[in-house]
């Protein structure tokens, strides 16, 4: 018989993504939520999936000794590259998700940055009223 697959999810609130997974009905899906490292230090050796950010995962990485697959919730997964890091897990990011907000971000910062927005509101907060630009 096939072991229960066991998923770490470490968020800030991970109650949230769970609700969301088990939404979907998965039978042999065991979730195991963490708030703390030290928490999910001791959940991780016993976990082959974790669910979560790049910076929380590090910390737990070498006490995953049955990881499979990390799926991480950001789209930068830099943190878990790099000389030395593990590399014997599958790891998938997030992808396709932000796309339309980081182009309204670029788009409000240059529009920020062109009106002198961040000098406007500098002056305001030291009430200084005089004409920029």
């Amino acid at each position: 018989m096939m072991e229960k697959n066991r998923l770490l999810i470490l968020a800030p609130d991970p109650t949230r993504y769970a609700g969301l997974i088990k939404g979907f009905g998965f039978d042999d899906l065991e979730l195991i939520v963490c708030n703390s490292i030290e928490k999910a230090e001791k959940e991780a050796k016993y976990c082959n999936m974790i669910l979560g950010e790049p910076m929380r995962i590090v910390p737990v990485l070498e006490c995953a000794k049955r990881l499979q697959w990390i799926q991480s919730t950001f789209a930068g997964v830099e943190a878990l590259l790099g000389p030395g890091k593990r590399t014997d897990y599958v790891l998938t990011g997030v992808k396709g998700v932000f796309g339309p907000f980081m182009s309204e971000y670029v788009f409000t910062y240059i529009l920020a940055l062109e009106r002198n927005l961040l000098e406007s509101y500098g002056n305001q907060q030291r009430r200084v009223w005089k004409k920029i630009g």
